[in-house]
Order: C-alpha cells, then structure tokens, then sequence
C-alpha cells in the first residue's frame, strides 16, 4: 500500500508547474512514423543509479515492444559493452497493453510514451562523467514490422549538486511493475495441471488484475496465452502457445504481472503441482 500510495504522489506532482526538466537529445527518425530521443536526469541517487530513458513518438496504428514482445515481436536487445564509468543498464518496462492482431497475440506500446532505465555508475570511477554508449536494435510495426537501430554516446556529469529528477522520467517509472509486497497480495503460487499442460492460479478479488494478468516464466522464451476462466470454477488457466511440456517446470518460479486498483505489480512465485491446490 505505501508504494501505491508513493506513486500516487509522484503522479501527482507531475502535474504540478515545474521548471525542472531533462536533458534530452536529438529526435532520430528510426522508421517513417517512428521517432525516438534520449532523456537523461541530472541526478545520481545514494545507490550509484542515474534514471534515465528513451521518449517514442509513434504514429496512430504503429507500436513496439514489451520485454516479452509476444507472438509477432521482436524483442528489444541492447549492447552497452562501450560505456564508461557504467557497471550496468536496466531497463524498467510500464505495464504493456495487450493486442491480438492479424491472428499474432502481443505485449506491446503504441503512441507517445517513455521507456525508463536505470544507469547504474562504477563505484570504483573517481572522474566526474560517465559515458552512456549503446547500440539498441528493436522492432517497430505499422502496417509491416521492421527491426530498427538506435545508438547513443551520450555523457553523463556525474557532480552536478541539483538532486531534481525529470518529473517526465518519474512519472514512466511511476507505471513500471513493483514488486507486490501488500499484505492482502493476490497470486501465492501457479499450479502446474499435468493432465491438461495448463497452469492454474486463484484468482484475486481484483477482477482488473485478473483481466491485467500476464504469466511468463525468467529466462525462457515462452508466452502464454490470456488467462482464461475455468468452467465451473472461480480458478483461471494459462496455456502455452507452443507446443511444450511443462513438466520440467514444477518447482521453478514464474513471475507474474499485473495491474489494478492500486496499480501495477509484479512477483514471482513457486510453480507447484495441481494436486496441491487448495480449491
């Protein structure tokens, strides 16, 4: 509840009149009706981490992707490997929307929105800039998908005494899944039902987050279809879109996605067998 309540308050303050903004680049046209700039803030926090961003400008009917891009998609992927001063870059991804076209079901962003990451500088650096050198290669669709580049060699100062941070680049971080640590969280554990090849979870009284729900398990490269109402009962089931036992699966964890009431959320649990299923 105070995360929700933390990011309510942030939301709020953007509303607010402000002279504080980021530093931004140049837009790059990557593909017609495709424009993206770099957001950077002028701020390193006390745990070494600069948030930073990628704003889209996308035409009506064109979209990119979410870190699972789906059926169609092509995945973002970022080689950071040239940088100084940056041990690492994390990309915190806003709550996708859901799509279904052409027959191809994917996770996806459309319109003008704000990619957020977080730059997390070399402890061991004792200069005052870091620099931010990246290739990013990704997919932007309209009417056909193409992969599209986008590079970035961007300094960073590293002692500027203002501790403001882009409201712009907050209010993206705002919407990026926190880890649902509420006492009443919904979503203990998925069940793994052998007989079907489906897992099973209890539904939360939510009905938005079981709407919202997206199942995917770390480090594999499998989507599941929407969640979808057991008959006869109040559980709900995900399937595999691919041929695939599951089987191997059990005791490993999946990570769950949401988005609700109190806003979007994120956790991973155990993925036990059916017969333990308290229903």
């Amino acid at each position: 509840m105070k995360s929700a309540l933390l990011r309510a308050l942030i939301l709020s303050a953007i509303m607010a009149p402000t002279s504080v903004l980021a530093e931004t680049g140049p837009w790059v046209d990557v593909a017609p009706g495709a424009k993206i700039r770099l957001l950077t803030s002028d701020y390193v926090d006390p745990n070494g981490k600069m948030l930073a961003g990628l704003e889209f400008q996308l035409r009506d009917g064109m979209k990119t992707y979410w870190r699972i891009p789906g059926e169609s998609g092509i995945p973002l992927t970022a080689n950071w490997s040239n940088s100084q001063n940056i041990d690492q870059v994390n990309f915190l991804w806003p709550m996708p929307k859901r799509t279904i076209s052409l027959g191809y079901f994917d996770y996806v962003y459309d319109q003008d929105f704000v990619l957020p990451f977080e730059v997390e500088i070399s402890a061991e650096s004792d200069k005052n800039v870091a620099l931010l050198n990246g290739d990013l290669l990704m997919g932007i669709c309209g009417e056909i998908c193409v992969p599209v580049t986008y590079n970035i060699a961007q300094s960073l100062p590293l002692d500027q005494k203002d501790i403001s941070v882009s409201f712009t680049l907050e209010a993206a971080k705002a919407y990026v899944p926190i880890n649902d640590d509420r006492a009443n969280a919904p979503f203990d554990a998925v069940y793994f039902d052998q007989s079907k090849n489906k897992i099973w979870v209890k539904p939360s009284s939510d009905a938005e987050e079981n709407q919202t729900l997206i199942l995917d398990l770390p480090n594999q490269n499998l989507l599941f279809d929407v969640p979808q109402n057991r008959p006869g009962s109040s559980l709900l089931s995900f399937e595999p879109l691919k041929e695939i036992s599951l089987v191997d699966h059990v005791g490993m964890s999946a990570r769950l996605t949401y988005s609700g009431r109190e806003g979007a959320f994120e956790k991973q649990v155990p993925i036990l067998l059916f017969d333990a299923l308290d229903q």
